[in-house]
């Protein structure tokens, strides 16, 4: 009945969570996932957020399932304290712009992370492994980077959401409310 060879011993079957815009609190910083295609990788995202205190998980259409089982693994059970919101783009754009909330995305190409004030209220954007963040949200996002030095010009999206995800939580007001 399990996923795989050998599970870890504990087999449920529930109804999966939802949530909604209001519980987000992107105060605290909010992470977005944008057709992150490895649930490995949504399920250490969510972990990262969850663990590093930020105010809820966005995911968007065409990311991986955060309810199947290798993103709920990944996840360490992340899932259940932050259930994700899923949505659409547009729904992003609308919600960013109805309550203030900067959307900020990683990208190579973006100003380096330690240098750039985290806004009151933000939400970093992680896009697709190989895309990076869907052209209809790039009108909307600031880039920020991990720069890199030596022979390599990526990380693993889940080695930069984690990075970007800590520099912008140091860097954010410390009254941690908007001005």
């Amino acid at each position: 009945l399990a996923a795989t060879d050998t599970p870890q011993g504990v087999l449920a079957v529930v109804d999966e969570p939802a949530a909604s815009w209001e519980v987000l609190r992107a105060a605290e910083g909010v992470l977005v996932l944008d057709a992150v295609q490895d649930p490995g990788n949504v399920g250490t995202l969510a972990r990262t957020a969850v663990g590093l205190g930020l105010g809820g998980v966005v995911v968007l259409d065409g990311t991986a399932d955060p309810w199947g089982p290798k993103a709920v693994r990944a996840s360490a059970g992340a899932m259940f304290h932050a259930p994700p919101v899923r949505a659409g783009a547009d729904d992003l754009a609308s919600w960013s712009e109805r309550e203030g909330v900067a959307l900020l995305a990683g990208a190579a190409s973006g100003t380096d992370v330690a240098r750039c004030e985290a806004p009151a209220a933000w939400a970093l954007v992680l896009g697709n492994e190989g895309a990076g963040v869907r052209p209809e949200l790039a009108q909307h996002v600031r880039a920020v980077a991990v720069p890199l030095g030596g022979r390599f010009e990526s990380l693993n999206v889940a080695q930069a959401g984690a990075i970007l995800m800590y520099a912008l939580k140091l860097r954010a007001p410390s009254d941690g409310g908007r001005e």
